[in-house]
């Protein structure tokens, strides 16, 4: 079985495994909303907190802690709302809390093993255990990878790709194509327009370019939008995965056959099915059957 700590620990470029066991313990005791086995309220808390507070890598994600499976889990779209009012007889006002309903249980099973003959062989005592992590972030913490960049605004001027850090009148290309598409040239960079003001100005060059547009040219960053995808490439069911759906009522489905007479086999109500796009045919417990 493999183990590994929760999280990665930050404070450079790239993420680093946590040396020890006592590196991770005073990590998590540097979480403000305390931890295991009391939280900050100095009542029982049967679990650890894992924030922005800790210092852990910020690009890093939660895993999970041991080879496993997911048992249950929910993906919220959105926080919701918990108010906590103060205890009977104390001075105070109710406060607002938004927390995140989204969950994954997963399950462990620890089979230790023991040395016979030179090979390793699996003893008869085993451990089941499951780990829960809460409170993870909703769909509307992710955003997908940018489509594509489109220039906004009406009149918005442009500049020459070889201009200096002060525009001069003779920099000046005439104004973007609003709702053009195109492509990013390096970072972004501090620079002065004709009316000697700093604005944050991105060199770009059209996606789709026409006879009389420039090959590259500077514009405003702040005219740049993107437009992105609804989730995270991540979050999308894989395309060679076909989705489930539930049957609604006893039905039956005819198996083919290449030679003989059709199979006529029962669906239960429980049961789900998956239907493929390049053929009308319907998978149900790794069964092929025709509609």
């Amino acid at each position: 079985m493999k183990i590994l700590y929760p999280m990665q620990v930050g404070g450079g470029d790239a993420p680093k495994e946590v040396a020890s066991l006592e590196e991770f313990i005073g990590m998590l005791n540097g979480e403000p909303g305390g931890t295991f086995l009391l939280g900050g309220n100095r009542i029982w808390h049967g679990g650890i907190h894992l924030s922005d507070k800790g210092g852990w890598h910020p690009g890093g994600a939660v895993r999970a802690i041991a080879d496993g499976e997911i048992v249950a889990y929910r993906i919220a779209s959105d926080p919701v709302a918990v108010t906590l009012e103060p205890e009977k007889g104390k001075p105070g006002e109710p406060i607002t809390l938004h927390t995140s309903p989204s969950f994954c249980l997963v399950r462990h099973r620890y089979e230790a093993t023991e040395e016979v003959s030179g090979q390793q062989q699996p003893k008869s005592n085993t451990l089941t255990f499951y780990c829960l992590y809460m409170h993870i972030a909703c769909k509307n913490a992710y955003q997908g990878e940018p489509e594509r960049y489109v220039l906004t605004g009406s009149g918005v001027a442009i500049y020459k790709a070889t201009a200096s850090l002060q525009f001069q009148k003779e920099d000046k290309l005439g104004t973007a194509r609003k709702g053009a598409g195109v492509t990013l040239i390096g970072a972004p960079s501090q620079r002065m327009n004709l009316n000697n003001e700093p604005y944050s100005y991105q060199l770009v060059s059209y996606a789709t370019p026409k006879s009389d547009d420039p090959s590259e040219f500077y514009v405003a960053s702040q005219f740049i939008k993107e437009e992105r995808k609804i989730e995270p490439s991540w979050m999308m069911a894989k395309q060679d995965i076909p989705c489930l759906y539930p049957v609604s009522r006893n039905s039956y489905l005819r198996k083919s056959k290449d030679q003989g007479e059709a199979v006529t086999a029962g669906l239960p109500k429980t049961s789900k099915v998956a239907r493929t796009t390049a053929q009308p045919v319907v998978f149900s417990n790794m069964k092929e059957y025709l509609e």
